[in-house]
């Protein structure tokens, strides 16, 4: 089962982005086109849960083969990190749970994911700069690997909306007042066109009737400071 590893994302079901889940080319006869993760296993089995909407793959317990220690079952995952209205690049974590019949746990594991369609090239980016974003998706519409088809994915364009982005700020003052800012910058998205024209008017007039009072300060200040001149009579 996917989830979302953020707090602030984690009650959100992990599911595919709309391009890919809509998509002729992986999802010709599947039971299950909008889940993210798929298993290659014959017995595989599909499922929402109704309250949570959370979307897994159950999949038989197997006993190794003689000589083995581990069976080995192939699972593949049918969007990038990188795409819009799916995982949007959000950290996405896999859980792994060992189940009886009766439903009790037996063991639990989680793998922490990124899909991308090059990740040698992510690996040796982050190992050059670890502190550098990482880069999901394709450019100059290159051939990947996507399900059991070979597709081709355009760059397309990116939505900078939806983008998510972390600042490190040095000092409190400082942070309160970017986030002021930044609750600014979010509740302009939700008034009216007309509402923000008129505000725009209103700080055009002010920034003028200060230009004008800083102006006749400067008059002023230059008329009380000459200097005066004082003839006086002499006698001769």
């Amino acid at each position: 089962m996917p989830i979302f590893m953020k707090p602030e994302y984690v009650q959100e079901p992990v599911t595919r982005c709309v391009n890919h889940a809509q998509g002729k080319e992986t999802n010709e006869n599947h039971e299950a086109p909008t889940h993210l993760v798929r298993c290659e296993h014959k017995l595989a089995q599909y499922h929402t849960a109704p309250l949570t909407e959370r979307e897994s793959v159950v999949i038989p317990y197997e006993s190794p083969h003689v000589g083995s220690d581990w069976v080995t079952n192939l699972y593949q995952f049918m969007c990038y990190s990188s795409c819009s209205g799916g995982l949007n690049r959000r950290n996405v974590q896999v859980i792994f749970t060992l189940e009886a019949r009766t439903g009790e746990v037996l063991g639990r594991s989680t793998v922490e994911v990124r899909i991308c369609a090059c990740p040698g090239r992510d690996r040796r980016a982050e190992e050059r700069d670890p502190t550098a974003k990482p880069t999901t998706g394709t450019k100059r519409g290159a051939k990947v690997m996507l399900g059991a088809e070979l597709v081709s994915v355009g760059p397309g364009k990116k939505k900078r909306d939806d983008e998510l982005f972390t600042l490190q700020i040095h000092g409190r003052d400082n942070y309160e007042h970017l986030c002021k800012i930044r609750d600014c910058l979010e509740l302009a998205h939700f008034l009216p066109q007309n509402v923000i024209d008129d505000f725009k008017a209103k700080r055009g007039q002010l920034n003028t009737q200060n230009k004008n009072l800083q102006s006749g300060k400067k008059i002023l200040k230059k008329k009380r400071g000459r200097p005066r001149i004082i003839k006086k009579d002499t006698d001769t």
